[in-house]
């Protein structure tokens, strides 16, 4: 009879921590769609295929961790979240429009140059966004993930098409929760190529 009972307590407890992380995983996942709107909205006009389907992997600098965090280890803070779909949590009604695999990106690419050279604009512009998953503080009234931006430009001149280098830039976006609204509040600039 014992036996059971213990058995019993520990099948008890692995429900309870069961629910706990799962409580935990859904206020994780309804915070990141909610902060991801304010996010989405800061980068507005977005291009088709723009934004990178997976979690960059990037983690949030020692320096930055102990300064808005208030982090005693000397450690970068990795996201919650390696890998996985950011469409899972982007929110917008085109998301279908802005989030595409990357064999579809390049297509599109692909597609996009042909067009420009074929054609006789002056300038074209493709842009790529990747995001990490962000990183919450306890009471979900900070937050923190790295953006990186890369942007390939192609300009006609009497010479024909021409590809300028590749412009990239990396930032941390501290976002605070305020009036149950995120808000950005600082870019710390990470790169610039």
């Amino acid at each position: 009879m014992a036996k059971w009972k213990g058995i019993v307590w520990l099948l008890g407890l692995a429900i309870c921590f069961g629910a706990a992380k799962a409580d935990d995983d859904s206020s994780l996942t309804a915070e990141a769609r909610l902060l991801f709107q304010t996010v989405i909205a800061d980068e507005i006009p977005l291009q088709r295929c723009e934004l990178q389907p997976a979690w960059q992997s990037s983690p949030i600098p020692e320096p930055i961790a102990r300064h808005y965090f208030g982090s005693t280890v000397r450690a970068e803070l990795v996201p919650p979240v390696a890998g996985g779909s950011l469409s899972r949590i982007v929110d917008i009604a085109e998301r279908e429009e802005y989030v595409c695999s990357g064999a579809k990106q390049k297509l599109l690419d692909h597609d996009r140059r042909r067009k420009f050279e074929a054609g006789s604009g002056d300038h074209l512009e493709i842009k790529h966004s990747g995001y990490t998953f962000p990183v919450f503080s306890n009471d979900y009234t900070l937050a923190a993930l790295i953006v990186s931006h890369d942007l390939q430009e192609w300009v006609r001149s009497p010479g024909g098409v021409k590809n300028l280098p590749v412009q990239a830039v990396g930032y941390v976006a501290i976002y605070r929760k305020m009036d149950g609204r995120w808000r950005r509040v600082e870019t710390i600039d990470l790169f610039v190529t």
